[in-house]
């Protein structure tokens, strides 16, 4: 042990080092005995001074005061017990590689010294940590921190440092990497048969690990296990450029301490531990996505798991969270992963624009095998491993959406959640159950069996309450949630989106008392919708004062700028991206070159605006078919009021379809919404649907349908 300048009398009673603090005897029976075992083994007493962080994987870091006896110094360490899996690499040697290699000053600011060799019995282990030139008060683990600004801070500058300091140097490229060759550097052998992915699979959901795809909320997701081990499913994907360097192997939430200064705004200082899974010459950006599905599981214990899973499922088709589409439980976590999303977008454009492609596919694969690693970690609850494993399917989806891999055709179900009631007062019923044994072991597209809760069989009488001839058949094959009745609404929605991919615009409007089921409904068409082709975004009216004027237009504008790189940006856009972006600013970060559009009279620039928005939609539409749902038009705004009729007069030869959704209840004849709806009434494209209630056999089926 180092002197660290304070000396113990000798005349101290220090206790027999095989004895234990008490304050350590609620721990169990393994960490008790491996701390009594360090103490005999390195002549030292351990005693807690204060808990830091007991981690969900069942690690626990203490900062402890530890003497020598036999010397009589003391020092402050930070203590980490945790229960490594069998054939772990020695931490002591990587840590020390680790150390060797980093820059000097990343390694003395941000790396943590093992200050004896590592102990173990009985499958646990006792590591100490010690941090040079620090006083270890105030540090935490990452999960410790609970404010929002907190977090997102360090996800920020941990993103960045990884690349541009611990990275700075030994950073360099593999050329023409083919992504199943990623997935399995990566994973290695925890893709083997029957090693705890695969019996997760089999054991656990009690599904095929050999089917190619998965069904999770009624979508066809890509198997991540699979394709980690077959290159052939990947078609003629193209290989990509990948980042390598150093690895860290383990950033769990619990290997970052952080400090923040007393007014807990300044980040003042970081240290990374635990580095047993070391490595140099790794594809990089797995640090990052494993610290954030390391950071997302916990959240399954404490919030709705639905709602977990849609958050999840979002990033197929975004990177960043649409904030106003994230539940408010859920916001802070959405916002740790942007900021830190963010930091590495930036990173890209300030170093390798040409390779944002790839850069960002690298990024998915990362999180692709992050998930399936944490899918396989046996400590963890069956809901959160079904958790790293959506999570693994919705990058691994978003990459095959953009480097061209064809979705399977051959499916198992995953998980179903089936939620009852859109409006306030719903409920939501999560099914978490496997297969069961008797399923049908063969699905295969274009059938898709519509999901009871916990059971892996068909809707009773699942024909006859979707036979209705005018409704699209392609469309129960493709619903994957409990949803009864509405033949006749459900028609005539699915023929106007037919319509409009044809090349004729439609407006439909869907209206209907509170908690009828609108928005439920629309969901059903946005799943039909995405599997027809086309691209949804989501705007949503806000009822109280301070909303800016056309909220949802700028929320719907905004996510698609989220998801398109500055060269779509420009060529969709043209000369109308400068008079967008004054009411969508996210539209200047990726294009910063912008000019400033002419200072016009209000109602002239409100014209520019209105044609730009408008002929960006209609012309982006003939590459591919775009729903765009208003919600709650009942609280919109004037502005986007007029920005809806003046979009309903020239959509007609797009391929748009656009669906209003409101509460006619809410409407009186000086509501500007029934101004709007009567001039609406009269454009071509208007198409407008009454939602009632249930019948009796409707509502004796739902019944049905959801208790089984």
């Amino acid at each position: 042990m180092v002197n660290s300048g304070a000396h113990v009398p000798s005349s101290a009673n220090q206790g027999d080092a095989a004895s234990l603090a008490s304050e350590f005897e609620s721990l169990s029976a393994d960490y008790q005995n491996v701390i009594r075992f360090a103490q005999h083994r390195h002549g030292i007493r351990v005693v807690p001074l204060q808990e830091l962080k007991g981690g969900f994987t069942g690690a626990f870091l203490y900062l402890v005061s530890v003497s020598s006896p036999g010397s009589g110094q003391l020092e402050h360490l930070v203590l980490k017990l945790d229960r490594p899996s069998a054939g772990e690499p020695d931490e002591l040697e990587r840590h020390k590689r680790a150390l060797e290699q980093a820059p000097p000053d990343f390694a003395r600011e941000h790396m943590a010294e093992v200050a004896f060799d590592r102990v173990e019995l009985d499958g646990a282990i006792a590591i100490f940590y010690r941090i040079a030139g620090e006083s270890l008060h105030g540090f935490r683990p990452l999960d410790a921190f609970q404010q929002q600004s907190q977090v997102q801070a360090i996800f920020s500058v941990v993103n960045r440092e990884i690349l541009t300091r611990w990275n700075a140097v030994a950073a360099g490229f593999d050329q023409a990497v083919h992504p199943q060759s990623l997935l399995s550097r990566w994973l290695t052998d925890r893709l083997g048969p029957e090693r705890n992915i695969e019996k997760f699979f089999k054991e656990v959901r009690r599904i095929d690990a050999d089917r190619p795809g998965l069904i999770v909320q009624g979508r066809v997701y890509p198997n991540p296990l699979l394709f980690a081990r077959e290159a052939d499913l990947w078609g003629r994907a193209r290989p990509i450029d990948a980042i390598v360097g150093f690895q860290h192997g383990d950033m769990n939430v619990n290997n970052v301490l952080v400090k923040f200064g007393e007014d807990g705004a300044n980040l003042e200082s970081y240290y990374l531990i635990d580095f047993a899974f070391f490595e140099e010459r790794m594809p990089l950006l797995y640090d990052q996505a494993y610290l954030e599905i390391a950071f997302l599981l916990p959240y399954v214990a404490t919030v709705d798991f639905a709602r977990w899973v849609d958050l999840v499922t979002g990033f197929a088709s975004q990177d960043i969270p649409d904030p106003q589409r994230v539940p408010i439980e859920l916001a802070g976590a959405a916002a740790a992963i942007s900021a830190g999303r963010r930091e590495f977008d930036q990173w890209i454009r300030a170093n390798h624009m040409s390779l944002t492609d790839d850069l960002w596919g690298q990024f998915w694969l990362a999180a692709t095998a992050a998930g399936l690693n944490f899918c396989g970690k046996g400590g963890l609850s069956e809901q959160q491993r079904l958790g790293a494993l959506i999570f693994a399917a919705a990058h691994l989806k978003r990459y095959c959406e953009k480097f061209g891999v064809p979705l399977p055709v051959d499916f198992a179900h995953l998980y179903e959640a089936s939620h009852i009631g859109d409006e306030p007062g719903g409920r939501t019923v999560v099914s978490v159950s496997p297969m069961p044994a008797t399923a049908e072991p063969e699905i295969n597209l274009p059938v898709q069996p519509t999901r009871v809760i916990g059971r892996e069989e068909e809707t009773p009488e699942a024909d006859d309450l979707l036979s209705d001839s005018r409704l699209d058949p392609r469309l129960n094959r493709d619903i994957g949630r409990v949803f009864v009745g509405r033949q006749r609404e459900l028609a005539e929605l699915t023929a106007a989106l037919e319509e409009a991919v044809s090349g004729h615009g439609r407006l439909f409007m869907l209206v209907g008392e509170p908690g009828i089921g609108k928005t439920r409904t629309t969901q059903e068409l946005a799943s039909y919708a995405e599997n027809r082709g086309a691209k949804v975004f989501w705007g949503r009216c806000y009822e109280e004062e301070g909303a800016p004027p056309y909220w949802p237009w700028v929320q719907i504008m905004r996510s698609y700028v989220q998801q398109a790189s500055a060269e779509q940006l420009t060529t969709e856009m043209g000369a109308g991206a400068a008079d967008i972006a004054e009411i969508v600013p996210e539209i200047r970060v990726k294009l910063p070159d912008l000019e400033t559009p002419p200072v016009l009279e209000p109602e002239a620039a409100r014209f520019r605006l209105f044609d730009s928005i408008t002929t960006f939609l209609k012309d982006t539409s003939q590459s591919q078919p775009l729903m765009l749902v208003l919600d709650d038009l009942h609280w919109a705004d004037r502005s986007s009021l007029l920005l809806l009729e003046f979009l309903a007069r020239e959509m007609g030869s797009s391929r748009l379809l656009l669906v209003g959704c409101y509460r006619d209840t809410e409407l009186s004849r000086q509501h500007p919404l029934a101004e709007t709806a009567a001039r609406l009434s009269r454009e071509p494209v208007f198409r407008r649907q009454v939602l009632g209630g249930l019948g009796q056999d409707e509502l004796g089926r739902f019944v049905e349908a959801t208790t089984g």
